[in-house]
């Protein structure tokens, strides 16, 4: 585990040294885009921006966020810690019982993944359908994995 630690460690130094580089010529050009426009939303925003226009403090938040959305908290806790800025509590919120969601799907325990995104979310699969297919046709390929379905060919 302290190998885990100390390569986490190196990587999330590297990704530091990464968000403090700063280049001494810009190399995308600039476009100016109307950041308070109500109807652009932060991803086409920043998409919008050029690399020179992003503050660091924008780009080290941004990979926070990524980190903590893919679930990497860990690693998003030693960003905040190495490059000085406060860790979002507020944006880790359900988080625990994400990261058991996808867990069990990993280790193909379907039904108890449903069970939990229904607890966490209850009305989720009921309003979005295809995720619900996925979910089941998930759970058939894991029951026919295990060898408890069988299939007769006439």
């Amino acid at each position: 585990m302290s190998g885990d630690s100390d390569m986490m460690g190196a990587s999330v130094s590297g990704l530091t040294d990464f968000l403090s580089w700063e280049p001494s010529t810009p190399s995308v050009p600039n476009r100016s885009v109307d950041l308070e426009e109500d109807n652009v939303g932060w991803f086409q925003r920043y998409q919008n921006l050029s690399a020179d226009q992003i503050s660091r403090a924008d780009m080290k938040e941004l990979v926070v966020d990524y980190l903590i959305a893919e679930g990497y908290r860990e690693a998003a806790e030693l960003l905040c810690s190495d490059a000085g800025i406060p860790f979002p509590q507020n944006a880790v919120e359900n988080l625990d019982a994400r990261m058991a969601i996808r867990d069990a799907i990993i280790d193909g325990r379907i039904e108890d993944a449903i069970r939990k995104v229904n607890d966490l979310v209850p009305d989720l699969l009921d309003d979005n359908s295809l995720l619900h297919l996925q979910l089941l046709q998930q759970h058939l390929i894991e029951l026919i994995r295990e060898k408890k379905v069988s299939f007769r060919f006439f």
